[in-house]
């Protein structure tokens, strides 16, 4: 009869929509489950770099920095001062040979 034709199409329907929900839990868990192993990666990652030596905070880095820059910039003093000395003494000398020249 037509009511066991329609319950035959709800109970065809039914077991349909439960099959496809199960497969849709299976993938998101499938997926969850991939998700969850990547985080632990990573999580173990970022754990092993905030216990390595290697790796330096801020002010330590900062001060690297300012160690490098102020041992650059006394170099450059020293080399300009040893420049302008030799600069000073040829000049003195280029003064005295053309004195020389003109006696």
């Amino acid at each position: 009869s037509a009511a066991e034709g329609l319950r035959s199409t709800l109970d065809e329907r039914l077991v349909f929509l439960e099959k496809k929900i199960a497969s849709v839990v299976h993938e998101h868990s499938q997926e969850l489950h991939s998700l969850k192993a990547s985080h632990d990666s990573c999580a173990s990652d970022m754990a092993g770099l905030k216990t390595s030596q290697r790796h330096c905070t801020l002010p330590q880095r900062v001060e690297y920095l300012e160690c490098l820059v102020g041992d650059s910039a006394d170099r450059h003093a020293k080399d300009l001062k040893e420049l302008k000395e030799a600069h000073d003494k040829f000049a003195a000398a280029h003064c005295r040979h053309a004195e020389d020249l003109q006696s």
